[in-house]
């Protein structure tokens, strides 16, 4: 049997016809009658075809009876496509169903990203503000003190008017009642609380978180509990080599919370203390607008320091002036000096000393000289006294003119 396959095997293709009378085309003939007898008694094994193998599936056929040719065709079918058992075609369901449940991207949310000078993206924080609700949260649980300047001032009917200012895209309001001040909001019009808090407008002040509400974007804070902690932790503090941390004396550094004409309050760890305008500089100063604006932070020094049996603080005194590196002290009662006039009203004129960082009030009934004095003139004066830190004097005369332009030709 293994010779008759390899003399197959080395046969030529069957395909190509061989001439008639040939060997080749009789031993095909001989090989078809001896196949067709092995296939007829059952002896030998059927010749394989060369171009078709036998399939497992033939003889599970052979040894299956017959069946419905309808049957055995649509098995043969289902064996040739590789496909499973049962119905040929799948069911017409959606094609995105063997992929889940799944959505097409919402690009609503989607926004323009920024890029660096790199192309690198710059990393903001989410539109939604979940980082300042948690700032806030966190700062109410913690009872910690923060800080903000003031934006806005509302008035809700016949209420009495609220601070407002943000943080992120939360907005914060502080009530009256919350704010510190030394006023009794049932004794206190609306006008009055409006006019006050008006002036606090760009100020920059200390708060505490009292309470969150996350869907409204609002929270409500308390001015007042911070200037309280703020006593309790440094004004009222005890000190290592004195009684107290803050005491008479010492220079510490003032918020700006109110500028009016004549008079400046300030606040000082959490008490809040005026100053008039007397205290205000070295310098003559007609208006403290001008000079001084709300939000800004000032040295001064405290002058007078009261405090009750338990050691709060009742009473503060403080000076901007005192606070100056200035040598205000070399001026002496009696000395004559040469100064520029700085500015005048209908009852005195202001001297600026030459060299030394300080005005001199010089009234009009005291000076030696009826001359129209105008700004700038070169005068000189001497000094009458010093009250309260503030020099007086009297003009002698008037040492030279300034020119001015509009009276060239």
């Amino acid at each position: 049997m293994t010779d008759y396959i390899e003399e197959y095997e080395a046969a030529p293709d069957k395909d190509a016809e061989a001439p008639p009378g040939t060997n080749a085309a009789l031993e095909a003939e001989e090989g078809g009658q001896d196949a067709a007898k092995g296939m007829g008694t059952g002896l030998d094994e059927p010749r394989e075809e060369p171009q078709e193998k036998p399939k497992r599936r033939s003889r599970r056929k052979q040894e299956e009876p017959l069946e419905e040719p309808g049957v055995v065709e649509q098995e043969a079918l289902s064996e040739d496509t590789d496909e499973p058992e049962g119905d040929v075609l799948p069911p017409e369901d959606d094609p995105q169903d063997g992929m889940g449940e799944l959505e097409a991207p919402d690009h609503s949310s989607d926004r323009a990203v920024t890029l660096d000078s790199f192309g690198n993206v710059i990393r903001e924080r989410a539109r939604n503000g979940l980082h300042e609700l948690a700032v806030l949260t966190a700062a109410r649980n913690a009872r910690r003190i923060l800080t903000a300047t003031v934006d806005a001032i509302e008035t809700d009917g016949e209420a009495l008017p609220r601070m407002v200012f943000y943080v992120g895209t939360v907005k914060v309001m502080i009530p009256f009642q919350q704010m510190g001040l030394d006023l009794d909001p049932e004794m206190t019009s609306q006008r009055e609380a409006r006019l006050l808090i008006d002036s606090m407008l760009g100020a920059k002040i200390d708060y505490m978180v009292r309470g969150v509400d996350a869907e409204a974007r609002i929270a409500a804070a308390s001015r007042r509990d911070a200037m309280l902690v703020r006593q309790a932790t440094i004004l009222n503090a005890r000190g290592t080599s004195s009684p107290y941390r803050i005491n008479e004396g010492m220079r510490v550094t003032a918020r700006i919370v109110h500028v009016g004409q004549y008079m400046v309050r300030v606040e000082v760890y959490g008490f809040e203390s005026y100053v008039p305008i007397r205290s205000i500089s070295n310098l003559w100063v007609n208006d403290i607008r001008e000079v001084i604006q709300v939000g800004e932070e000032r040295p001064v020094e405290i002058t007078s320091l009261t405090r009750g049996e338990d050691g709060r603080v009742t009473a503060m005194q403080v000076s901007m002036r005192a606070a100056e590196d200035a040598p205000q002290l070399l001026l002496r009662e009696g000395n004559t000096y040469t100064g520029n006039i700085i500015g005048f009203s209908e009852k005195a004129y202001f001297v600026r000393a030459v060299g030394i960082p300080a005005d001199i009030r010089c009234p009009v009934k005291s000076n030696h000289t009826m001359e129209v004095l105008n700004m700038g003139d070169l005068v000189k004066f001497y000094v009458r006294g010093i009250h309260d830190g503030v020099p007086t004097g009297a003009i002698l005369k008037v040492l030279k003119r300034k020119f001015h332009s509009e009276f060239q030709i």
